[in-house]
């Protein structure tokens, strides 16, 4: 869902319900549900690297419903996030002369494409979770991440 209203506006046309009513449900849904959104290994690879990163999240979406979905989610209160309709390999450019070095993680295999191409100093760990649908099945174009991982039990050094 990229803009909740369009998605409420969309239900409510097609089955007769009003707007307001679906954007409740879909807010409703994501109180009881965004933290489930977290797969049980993010906790603890944050709390395992808070000392020694930086740490920021970017999300690609609607910034409305990806400000609920993050807030309500129950991530620490040191990660820092970014919500945006550009590109990953965009947002990690206002970063690149910031840090000597930086370690990308994402699960979508055409974010790491994107990343290494316009930064092949970046270091990229392909997240191919077996059980993320539809994300672990899609392979990489390019096939240049720096390594390709399957859950983030890793620690960084």
């Amino acid at each position: 869902v990229i803009d909740i209203e369009n998605f409420a506006k969309a239900i409510s046309k097609e089955d007769n319900i009003p707007q307001e009513k679906i954007r409740e449900s879909i807010l409703d849904i994501l109180k009881t549900q965004a933290p489930s959104f977290i797969f049980p290994d993010v906790a603890d690879f944050l709390e395992r690297h808070k000392d020694t990163f930086d740490i920021l999240i970017s999300t690609h979406g609607d910034c409305d419903l990806q400000t609920q979905k993050i807030s309500l989610s129950q991530l620490p209160p040191y990660v820092d996030h970014i919500i945006s309709t550009k590109g990953k390999d965009n947002i990690l450019a206002s970063y690149i002369a910031k840090y000597n070095t930086i370690y990308f993680i994402d699960d979508k295999a055409k974010n790491i494409d994107d990343v290494k191409q316009t930064h092949p100093n970046v270091n990229a760990y392909f997240l191919k979770r077996p059980d993320d649908m539809p994300y672990g099945h899609i392979e990489s174009e390019c096939g240049c991440a720096n390594k390709i991982i399957s859950n983030l039990s890793l620690t960084i050094t």
